[in-house]
């Protein structure tokens, strides 16, 4: 099968595997995209690929499998490899630790479409060095979307609180049209951070900083009103959906508020809200007729905190409230 273009391995992650997966990956020379799961060590694959002579490889997914649910890359190791095979790559999921990811950034890459899925909520560190490593070595990179998997609140420490600062490193991938950065409790940033954001992404599209599980709210944060919204219309013109915590009660007035233009998903998440009224004036300004709202805590949990008195907005912001 020399002209296969697409293979998915679905097996369990065991060592004995890998062997099987590289004497293949020698004889595929027209393979395109490859779905194998996320071994412990995926050095000898990583460098397979990069040292292979001729390749077609564009789509590489690294996944954990039903019956290892919590299978997770934990080591990555490039060092001395000098082979071109991961240039052409412009897809990578990836299920593995943040620190072991960043090591894969490392020279100039190609990928436009980054996903990387850990198990635990990352530190700060890590999602900074991560993020640092992505903006200096893929700068035409169009989606990156970081998140984690427990959702377990005794694993997180109270005293690493993700900042904006952690994710200025990529804000040089002007490109940027999707982004995606779960945190385990709400990042400190404010208004003018958002708007620096907005300004150096202006083909965004979706925007997701939101926390989960989204119960722990530390003090001495940053906090964002719905102010952020206005940078946003005005920046990001392409821009359908953003996910925020906004925490901050500060309302803006009713004069010269720019309008988004598309259909628009707004998530609010377990933001909390004490003047809804004054909320749903602002917002019927701001987005078009046939927006959607969305509240609780994220798509991967069933169940959590709402805004309170859903039907009060409702009519006035004429959206749908939409429970997950």
């Amino acid at each position: 099968m020399p002209n296969l273009v697409s293979l998915d391995f679905a097996v369990h992650p065991k060592l004995i595997y890998k062997a099987h997966i590289i004497n293949l990956l020698h004889r595929l020379c027209m393979l395109q995209k490859l779905t194998i799961p996320a071994f412990q060590n995926i050095s000898s694959i990583l460098t397979c690929i990069s040292n292979l002579s001729t390749t077609s490889l564009t789509h590489i997914s690294f996944f954990n499998t039903s019956d290892a649910p919590q299978s997770i890359t934990h080591v990555i190791d490039l060092a001395g490899v000098q082979g071109h095979g991961l240039a052409n790559l412009t897809v990578l999921q990836i299920h593995s630790t943040y620190s072991a990811a960043s090591k894969i950034f490392v020279g100039e890459r190609n990928l436009k479409d980054i996903t990387i899925t850990s198990h635990d909520p990352a530190s700060a560190a890590d999602i900074r060095k991560l993020l640092s490593r992505i903006g200096q070595t893929c700068t035409c990179v169009e989606e990156v979307k970081l998140t984690f998997e427990s959702n377990s609140r005794e694993l997180i420490d109270k005293s690493d609180v993700v900042t904006f600062e952690d994710i200025t490193p990529i804000l040089c991938c002007t490109g940027m049209k999707w982004f995606m950065l779960s945190t385990a409790c709400p990042i400190s940033m404010d208004d003018n951070d958002i708007q620096k954001l907005a300004e150096s992404w202006p083909s965004l599209v979706s925007l997701w900083l939101s926390s989960r599980p989204g119960r722990l709210i530390l003090p001495n944060r940053r906090r964002l009103s719905f102010k952020s919204l206005i940078h946003l219309a005005y920046h990001c013109p392409c821009l359908f959906y953003a996910s925020l915590y906004i925490d901050d009660p500060c309302i803006p007035g009713p004069e010269n508020l720019p309008v988004f233009s598309s259909p628009f998903n707004f998530d609010v998440g377990f933001s909390p809200i004490e003047n809804p009224a004054e909320i749903a004036s602002f917002l019927s300004k701001v987005f078009p007729v046939n927006f959607t709202l969305w509240y609780g805590v994220d798509h991967f949990l069933s169940e959590g905190e709402h805004w309170e008195d859903p039907d009060l907005i409702s009519p006035n912001i004429k959206g749908r409230w939409s429970e997950r």
